[in-house]
């Protein structure tokens, strides 16, 4: 979740962990535990350090008085500040004193019911929150929640009237019982521990939050084995906690429980318990489409496990998958799970159908053999693409004739239909003369998976403003695995935007996050930057920019320059940038793209670029293109040696070409001005060749889940990541699961390109 948290109100001065201890203490029936001795001690060094006079009122049976507000969010602890309670009064809450935790918050309504009360805030912006929970053994808990699916822990303590202030108490910090259960999770029995120590103290936030953790870990921690009669206690002991907070609560805690369940693939039959259960707590309308989307995925699941069966039972479990496919058309599992079952029923029509979407399509045949590995299939057994030949020759007289073409059609077919598609989503706007031309750059590296998502997002963006009324410039770099596109002014770009992964992005010097993703999530991806790209093509352009290129005999001249008349006031921070790109570059990719457009092959004048002379910003160079293959070999074999790898095929075509440059303020890293021309006789891109047919592709690592959609994940540097499959995928806000490790992936190798004649430079 994410509420407007004002995070620098925390240079306060005393701790008030006693609060806590009193409310650890107050709750019936825990006994003498060692969490709660742990609080005791912690308020006991919080007693002996100078303090204000802070009066708990005890044994508080209705709400009025003043009570302290502190709600809880991401494992830390904030003050929100004092509150009035009357129930007689109107309003009936009204603010003391405001501690701006949750920015520019204001009470719209109020409502007290005996031991329960609501609350409705406005929030920054047009954001509502609403605030309700109830009143139990002293202490308010509840929760606090935003459309479309925040939620935080609400606690609420009775103080004196005579306190009139909390400023001086220490805010912001973690929240009592973390350091508990992060040792809990990181000792050699973390279920057994983190499930103890949960319920000792299931009125701690953190309690809740560690049965999420082990919710979400059930399935990959050895310390307990799991039996329906386990798990049973288990839900028991979280439904009962999550009951604390209120109905929120418990409907986030049933959706946990479906949704893990069905991801995880364990009782499927008390998934559709929660499923149903969760249903009748009036979730919002999102969180109704998550639970609809959820109830399809473990059908989907149930019928997976189905098809494998003898008779009626897997025909009926086939033709279920059919119409979960016809939703999900690229999702790997189902098309295995059906190619498997058309080859054992003798239906090889239906199975080439099936296998050749997997082979033809990208990461989808790597992601099926990475599963089976997991699995445990033995090596040796054929795979799909192996399965694909044999059916193939079987019905062509023992050849693999047309089957190239065939998959190469599917491709170009399927990634059209892709475009079009995601161009659907939103109409275009309206280009008016003079307009900003928009910049966006791309980190991509061929062997990054979710950077798949972002390539077609791009690819649909330029169909949809195609060049020049907007500028794209790829630059590769060598993560997660080397990259033979990859160049050193590639890499000091992308160290000028501090950059943390691939794929990212940025329009105009600004990041756009969420936008990495495999096949299925282009559209998203594409949905995302168009929000950017709209807005900037609707301003009208501020520094007006002109370049020309062409190659003569061999030669590459170029000039670039910034109409002076244009440039703001201050212009010390200017700097005008030059890119040479390649339109296209035909390279069959590991993360399944065979074509690479816009692709950086030299940043001319350098990553730095040029300053202002006089009044004058602009640059011109000459160099042949000799000179910068060599350049472009060189840092090639640079990666090679550094990276102990031998690239098969090394793209240095070098034809058709465009010149992109722009004029940027390094002070806020804002581009106030971009274009794009053609580099006059540099030839036209080249058509890729069809795929191989016997090309073998490798397993894809980590591999996906394909029942279930998840939000696209970004490659870290310098870890990689492959985005999780389609799973139902629902913001959760109330825990941090412990996060599984990623291959490690070397920094990037520096492959500096010979110096030229070029002017210009500072």
């Amino acid at each position: 979740m994410s509420f407007p948290i004002d995070r620098s109100s925390s240079s306060f001065q005393w701790t008030w962990l006693l609060l806590f201890a009193l409310v650890v203490t107050s709750f019936a029936g825990c006994g003498k535990k060692a969490e709660v001795a742990e609080a005791g001690k912690e308020a006991t060094k919080a007693e002996e350090a100078p303090k204000p006079a802070v009066q708990m009122r005890e044994k508080v049976t209705v709400l009025d008085g003043r009570w302290m507000v502190i709600f809880t969010e991401q494992r830390k602890d904030f003050i929100v500040g004092l509150w009035d309670l009357d129930p007689k009064a109107d309003p009936q809450v009204k603010v003391f004193e405001d501690l701006k935790i949750l920015q520019n918050a204001s009470i719209l309504s109020s409502k007290i019911d005996s031991d329960q009360m609501t609350v409705e805030l406005q929030l920054a912006g047009d954001q509502k929150a609403l605030l309700e929970g109830k009143l139990q053994q002293g202490v308010f808990f509840g929760t606090l929640t935003t459309e479309p699916a925040g939620i935080a822990f609400v606690r609420m303590f009775p103080v004196s009237a005579e306190m009139e202030t909390a400023k001086e108490l220490r805010n912001s910090l973690p929240t009592i019982g973390t350091e508990q259960f992060k040792q809990a999770s990181e000792s050699k029995a973390p279920v057994t521990n983190m499930w103890s120590l949960a319920t000792q103290a299931p009125q701690l936030p953190v309690s809740f939050e560690a049965m999420t953790a082990i919710l979400a870990q059930m399935s990959q921690m050895s310390d307990m084995k799991w039996t329906a009669e386990k798990f049973a206690d288990f839900e028991k002991d979280y439904l009962a906690m999550a009951a604390i907070w209120g109905p929120r609560m418990e409907l986030t805690a049933r959706v946990n429980l479906a949704m893990q369940l069905t991801i995880q693939r364990l009782f499927p039959d008390r998934a559709i318990e929660q499923f149903a259960a969760a249903e009748k707590l009036n979730p919002s309308e999102l969180m109704a489409e998550q639970l609809k989307i959820g109830r399809r995925a473990l059908d989907m699941v149930i019928a997976l496990e189905a098809i494998n069966k003898e008779g009626p039972e897997a025909e009926k479990a086939a033709q279920e998958l059919k119409t979960f496919l016809a939703i999900e058309p690229y999702n790997p599992e189902l098309l295995d799970a059906l190619a498997e079952y058309s080859l054992k029923t003798n239906q090889n029509e239906e199975a080439i159908k099936y296998l050749s979407s997997i082979v033809a399509l990208p990461q989808l045949e790597g992601m099926i053999l990475s599963a089976r590995s997991r699995q445990g299939v033995p090596a040796g057994q054929p795979g799909p693409r192996e399965s694909l030949i044999k059916l193939w020759k079987s019905s062509h007289n023992d050849t693999v004739d047309g089957l190239d073409e065939m998959l190469q059609k599917l491709y170009d077919s399927t990634l059209e239909s892709l475009r079009k598609e995601s161009m659907k989503l939103i109409p275009p706007v309206t280009l008016n003369a003079g307009h900003h031309v928009p910049l966006i750059e791309s980190f991509t590296g061929v062997g990054c998976p979710p950077c798949l998502g972002a390539s077609l997002a791009l690819e649909s963006l330029v169909e949809t403003y195609p060049i020049p009324a907007i500028a794209v410039l790829h630059y590769h770099l060598n993560i997660p695995t080397p990259d033979p596109l990859t160049t050193q002014d590639g890499e000091d770009r992308f160290a000028y935007y501090k950059g943390e992964a691939a794929p990212s992005l940025f329009v105009d010097g600004r990041f756009v996050p969420g936008v990495g993703g495999i096949l299925q999530h282009a559209s998203m991806s594409y949905a995302r930057l168009r929000g950017e790209v709209d807005a900037a093509l609707q301003e009208k352009a501020q520094v007006l920019v002109t370049a020309q290129a062409k190659v003569e005999n061999g030669e590459l001249t170029v000039s670039a320059s910034a109409d002076s008349q244009t440039l703001p006031e201050e212009r010390d921070p200017l700097r005008l940038r030059v890119a040479l790109v390649e339109n296209t570059v035909t390279l069959r990719a590991p993360n399944g793209l065979v074509e690479h457009h816009f692709v950086v092959r030299r940043l001319l004048g350098g990553a730095k670029g040029t300053g202002l002379k006089g009044d004058e910003l602009k640059y011109s160079t000459s160099m042949t293109m000799a000179d910068l293959k060599q350049g472009l070999e060189d840092g090639i074999a640079e990666i090679e040696q550094n990276r102990s790898v031998k690239f098969e095929i090394k793209p240095l075509l070098l034809e058709g070409l465009s010149l992109v440059a722009w004029v940027q303020d390094d002070s806020n890293k804002r581009v106030l001005g971009s274009v794009i021309v053609p580099v006059e006789g540099s030839g036209e891109s080249k058509r890729r060749a069809a795929p191989a047919a016997g090309q073998k592709v490798e397993a894809a690592a980590p591999a996906v889940s394909p029942a279930t959609p998840a939000e696209p994940a970004a490659v870290d540097l310098p870890k990689s990541e492959t985005p999780k499959s389609e799973a139902p995928k629902i913001e959760t806000p109330q825990t941090e699961a412990p996060k599984s490790e990623t291959p490690e992936a070397s920094p990037p190798a520096n492959s500096n390109p010979p110096a030229s004649s070029e002017s210009g430079r500072d």
